[in-house]
């Protein structure tokens, strides 16, 4: 029988949620992190990185919102407000401090020019006084009023040659404005209207936005449209509306904002929903927390390949995710020659507490963002080995045995790494020392038996000669219970313990950490995507050294580990960062991928053999192959590089080069799923199209 082959041409659905894994397209993926389309064919390509942007002058503190503003038509400035202070940051870098307020509040930035014509920067935050700043003064100054007073809001927009203000305390519904083209009230003082219908009674005003020329006032439960600056009357767009301030953007004749349900948007006409292809993953992972649903923020870039930017909060009290929507770039057919023209969206690992699109010269789009800090446990370490491999005795690769131990370890035919029956194994990871390490490994299997199995996790271990370094302990003393030690080896290999907890309560699948920081050695534990610190001790003997496992297993059963990584644990300062920017995040690699929908590779018999699977991209990638929903890989390898391959007669190339590379799975099962990955050297992959090659007709 001939070869059908079956395409994906394009990566244009990005992540798909919602619907079932049978109805995918074969352009929408289920999962993917750290990857994105190109703007044209929606090639698949790894993100770009960050670099650090600023040079001197920002402190250690959570920058909780930026804003780029331009004063006159040379003085340009990223204004910062960091835990209630006012910072500017120019071309250069260099971070200034402006104005110092109340601890925990936010100031909102807004320029326009006062009534002798002079630009300057307008700043509130509803509890100090309002301020104002020229771009020239070394620090900002009272903002006053000549008739009446500035109403102390937290909102600030300009609109139709007006100042807006709103937020003002025991005024939550209330829009304030002044005389045009006057914002110190030298004529009249401010006045107002109530927005608000029926069932906005109780609900407070959020945020202001221009579209075109219209002013929207925005709630959580509704949005209101203001259509003349004289008359003030508003009407109800639609619902719902963004949950806090610096939620709300415009894009491409839109307004765009967020809501715990998803993305949403208005062009003056009705509200829709635009996330409604991840519909099912606000609600799956976002942190429900009024103070981190708050923290979201939305930006938009100014490039001529306009996407929308969304800080939330997943795994950690910060944001800690970035996702990327690109417009209008997915078609979906829905019947005959009918499509639907949808977004593409795609979750990035990028944290940030502000966001910012800043040009500094005119000239140079760029995108900034901050760092709030460290999670309780990072999330996502460099990972070094999975285990998802065929069955090895001993374990082999880049490792190296433990002092004291018999030999590495090995992995089983589950594709896990297990110690002995009563011999205590286990190995380090050799590549490299790190220094304020940290390691985490998945509990797959938990132990059984009476004999007390054991696993240890360990970082600053210096040589294979004596035992050193810190570790992790968890001995069984139930089928889903362990007693925890926090361990240290002394220089010369004694072991002491410097702290216990009697009983933790573990499940297959959960994962455990140890991190070694600024003298305090902790342990934690992940269990539902949650980390939690379980255990802490004081020590500062160690800071640097290799990470591993060991065990002991027992002849009932041993613990099974699998996903294994380890990197430094960043220490807890902020930064700002230049976003899509270079191949590594701040000097380190980052892991990127793309898994497909399950495709029904059948036609004579229910079950169908993939021969090959060819593939066109630049880079370095991995691929894996999938079968029947199963989790872990039938296949995995990495594509070849130019020349590796004979059939295709290709002289020798860099790994950057463009090439075919083809692979043979001959994976077998009914429903086929492809996963692409970068590793660890940081070189990014572009995928064009790929294509799985399979045998149809009889069984074969």
């Amino acid at each position: 029988m001939a070869l059908t082959k079956f395409p994906i041409n394009n990566f244009r659905g990005g992540l798909n949620t919602r619907d079932s894994p049978f109805e995918l397209m074969p352009n929408e993926s289920p999962d993917l992190a750290n990857v994105t389309v190109s703007s044209l064919v929606g090639q698949l390509r790894t993100r770009e990185g960050k670099t650090r942007y600023e040079k001197s002058g920002l402190p250690n503190e959570e920058i909780n919102h930026s804003k780029q503003v331009v004063i006159g038509s040379e003085k340009r400035f990223l204004m910062l407000s960091i835990n209630g202070n006012i910072y500017s940051v120019d071309s250069t870098g260099a971070v200034v401090k402006r104005a110092t307020g109340t601890a925990k509040t936010v100031w909102d930035f807004e320029v326009f020019a006062d009534a002798a014509y002079k630009d300057w920067v307008w700043c509130c935050n509803g509890v100090d006084t309002p301020k104002k700043w020229d771009g020239e003064a070394g620090e900002a100054v009272e903002w006053k009023a000549t008739k009446g007073t500035i109403p102390n809001g937290n909102v600030l927009c300009m609109w139709q040659n007006r100042m807006f203000l709103s937020g003002v305390t025991g005024k939550t519904q209330r829009v304030y404005f002044s005389e045009f083209a006057d914002p110190e009230a030298t004529i009249k003082e401010y006045g107002f209207v109530d927005v608000r219908a029926a069932e906005e009674d109780l609900d407070a005003v959020q945020d202001l936005a221009v579209l075109g020329a219209r002013l929207f006032v925005m709630k959580r439960r509704g949005v209101f449209m203001i259509t003349s600056p004289t008359t003030m009357l508003n009407r109800r767009v639609g619902g719902p509306g963004p949950y806090s301030r610096f939620q709300t953007a415009e894009m491409e004749d839109k307004l765009y904002w967020f809501n715990p349900q998803g993305l949403w948007s208005t062009g003056g006409a009705v509200v829709a929903m635009e996330s409604g292809s991840i519909n099912t993953w606000f609600p799956k992972n976002l942190r429900q927390r009024d103070e981190e649903l708050k923290g979201a923020r939305v930006c938009v870039t100014k490039d001529t390949y306009p996407r929308l930017l969304l800080c939330v909060a997943k795994g950690n009290p910060f944001n800690d995710w970035m996702i990327e929507m690109v417009p209008h770039i997915n078609f979906r057919r829905i019947g005959g020659r009918r499509y639907l023209l949808l977004p593409a969206f795609m979750p990035q690992q990028i944290p940030a507490s502000s966001i910012a699109a800043w040009n500094p010269t005119g000239y140079e789009e760029m995108l900034i963002a901050s760092s709030k800090g460290e999670s309780p446990f990072p999330e996502l370490l460099t990972l070094r080995d999975t285990f998802n491999r065929a069955a090895e005795n001993p374990l082999t690769g880049n490792w190296t045995k433990w002092a004291g131990a018999v030999n590495t370890g090995r992995i089983n035919a589950s594709k896990q790494w297990v110690p002995g029956e009563a011999q205590k194994m286990g190995a380090f990871w050799n590549t490299e020392e790190i220094t304020n390490p940290a390691v985490t490994v998945e509990l797959k299997t938990l132990a059984a038996g009476a004999a007390a199995p054991t696993v240890t996790i360990v970082c600053c271990v210096k040589n294979e000669v004596s035992r050193s370094g810190y570790g992790l302990t968890l001995t069984r003393i139930g089928a889903t219970e362990a007693k925890v030690d926090l361990v240290k080896w002394a220089p010369g290999g004694t072991e002491g313990v410097m702290a216990t907890l009697a009983s933790l309560t573990v499940h297959a699948g959960d994962s455990i950490g140890l991190t070694c920081k600024a003298g305090v050695v902790t342990g934690f534990l992940k269990h539902a995507g949650e980390w939690e610190k379980i255990i802490e001790a004081a020590d500062a003997t160690y800071t640097k050294g290799y990470s591993g496992m060991f065990g002991l297993g027992s002849a009932e059963g041993e613990y099974g580990l699998n996903e294994f990584s380890t990197s430094e644990f960043a220490p807890n300062t902020q930064h700002l960062y230049r976003i899509f920017n270079g191949e590594l995040d701040d000097g380190k690699p980052f892991t990127s991928y793309w898994h497909s929908a399950w495709f029904p590779l059948q036609e004579g018999e229910s079950r169908e053999r993939i021969r090959r699977l060819d593939v066109e991209l630049t880079g370095e990638c991995q691929v894996e192959v999938f079968t029947d929903f199963e989790e872990k890989a039938r296949f995995k390898t990495k594509l070849p590089k130019l020349g590796d391959l004979e059939e295709f007669d290709e002289p020798p190339g860099v790994e950057t080069a463009y090439r075919f590379a083809r692979v043979r799975p001959e994976t077998y099962g009914r429903f086929h799923a492809v996963k692409f990955t970068n590793y660890e050297t940081g070189i990014p992959f572009q995928i064009n199209s790929a294509e799985m090659v399979y045998r149809g007709g009889k069984q074969h």
